[in-house]
């Protein structure tokens, strides 16, 4: 006696069968899930940006690393009390900050110190200085002085500038002829350059 043909799932039976999510049951684990990634191709290569690479940017007015330390216009006042004397003078200073080429500093240009006091004894003189963007302090000192009473003198200055209001306050020192000595302070802050009339 003959023992009866048993069909398996794994032999074809002549019809069609199929798995969850019509995949067969019994692939030996070659389809991939339903929510299979495909297969990384193994190209890296990123998409194009649209971007050029060459692109340099350049901000002329402002010395890298240093936003707040730009080339700008500045005015000021200043007052000193000359020792041994009650006498006090006051007067005011005007200047541009420009950028030095390959420096980190800006440079005092078109600079002046100008006497306030109201005295018939007015006076004058050229400023020259520099302002270094790496420590934020400003040196300068007058030439060229024009004293109404015929003597010359000379002033030092030394301050230190604020990146966040950009206000630059110090020291002043002023020396005549006579070597009478008259300290004070002085303050600077941005202001609107003057319109140049033609």
């Amino acid at each position: 006696m003959l023992a009866p043909i048993l069909a398996f799932d794994d032999e074809p039976t002549g019809g069609t069968s199929a798995g969850v999510g019509g995949v067969a049951p019994h692939d030996g684990g070659i389809s991939n899930p339903p929510d299979a990634q495909p297969p990384d191709s193994g190209d890296d290569r990123d998409e194009d940006s649209g971007l050029d690479p060459n692109v340099v940017f350049d901000w002329p007015e402002t010395l890298p690393g240093q936003s707040g330390c730009s080339a700008n216009y500045y005015v000021g006042s200043f007052a000193c009390v000359i020792e041994g004397s009650p006498v006090t003078v006051v007067g005011e200073l005007t200047f541009d900050l420009i950028v030095s080429m390959g420096e980190s500093t800006l440079t005092i240009s078109n600079g002046r110190l100008s006497d306030l006091t109201p005295t018939d004894t007015l006076f004058g003189a050229d400023l020259f200085g520099s302002l270094d963007c790496v420590s934020f302090q400003l040196s300068a000192h007058t030439e060229n002085p024009v004293a109404a009473f015929g003597g010359t003198f000379t002033v030092e200055l030394a301050g230190e500038f604020d990146p966040q209001s950009l206000e630059i306050i110090g020291q002043l020192t002023m020396t005549n002829d006579a070597q009478e000595v008259c300290r004070g302070a002085f303050q600077a802050s941005p202001a609107p350059a003057p319109e140049v009339i033609p």
